[in-house]
């Protein structure tokens, strides 16, 4: 939805505007991409995969809004 830039289907699922939204993945966007997620099924000596997440940026940071806004 972010990449289509669809104000109405952005506010609708997540309560933000295309704008409001991309402010805020600029903030967030560096930590998901440099920052790796812990597991416990890894070897816990390798070295991590920063760019091996399942969901883009914009993907993660859209998860978050809609478990926040529908929790």
């Amino acid at each position: 939805m972010y990449a289509a830039q669809n104000d109405h289907a952005l506010i609708t699922t997540i309560g933000f505007d295309v704008d409001t939204f991309g402010f805020i993945l600029q903030g967030f966007q560096a930590e998901w991409e440099l920052t790796p997620i812990e597991r416990s099924d890894v070897n816990p000596n390798g070295e991590p995969r920063l760019g091996a997440h399942s969901l883009n940026a914009a993907g993660g940071l859209g998860l978050v809004c809609i478990i926040f806004t529908h929790a």
